[in-house]
């Protein structure tokens, strides 16, 4: 079969390799989100529409960060470990414009956590390693990282807090 067609792409998006240029159990294609697309959260379905008259709907979501953005950008993902043992984990946190600086990083619900703050670019990119005991018991693994951010643009500082959830499990 080929592809032949995106259906229902919202304003800004295009698809590029479609239709396919062959017959084919598997197909690559690429979504292009447009550079000017509004930041937030977005969600759709795709439609993709193939030569043999079948059709699959995808449910897509992505999130497009203003000027000052976090990886992860809510929750970091701890997976699964070992009771008695440490978990680590990294923020990045950075600008596309003007200039950034972490002024307050805490880490609230994890005793015993350590977190350290490395600039990788100056004054743009920056990353938290965090070191999280899991402690004696199994069960959630969870807490709160808190940033304090200071992002200058044309000479104008914005005071700028975010708030990352961290969640895993202990066995």
């Amino acid at each position: 079969m080929r592809l032949l067609e995106a259906v229902g792409l919202p304003e800004g998006v295009r698809a590029e390799g479609l239709p396919s240029p062959t017959s084919s159990l598997e197909h690559d294609f690429r979504l292009v989100i447009a550079a000017d697309a509004p930041p937030g959260e977005h969600a759709w379905f795709l439609k993709l529409r193939a030569d043999n008259g079948l059709a699959t709907v995808i449910p897509l979501q992505y999130r497009i960060e203003g000027e000052v953005w976090t990886r992860p950008a809510k929750v970091v993902r701890l997976g699964v470990a070992g009771v008695g043992s440490e978990v680590f984990a990294t923020v990045d946190v950075g600008t596309s414009r003007g200039e950034l600086a972490v002024t307050e990083y805490r880490l609230e619900g994890i005793p015993g956590a350590r977190v350290e703050c490395l600039t990788l670019t100056p004054s743009q990119t920056f990353r938290l390693r965090m070191a999280l005991p899991t402690g004696d018991a199994a069960g959630v693994l969870s807490g709160k990282l808190f940033l304090s951010l200071l992002h200058t643009v044309d000479g104008q500082p914005h005071n700028l807090d975010r708030q990352l959830t961290l969640a895993g499990v202990v066995q």
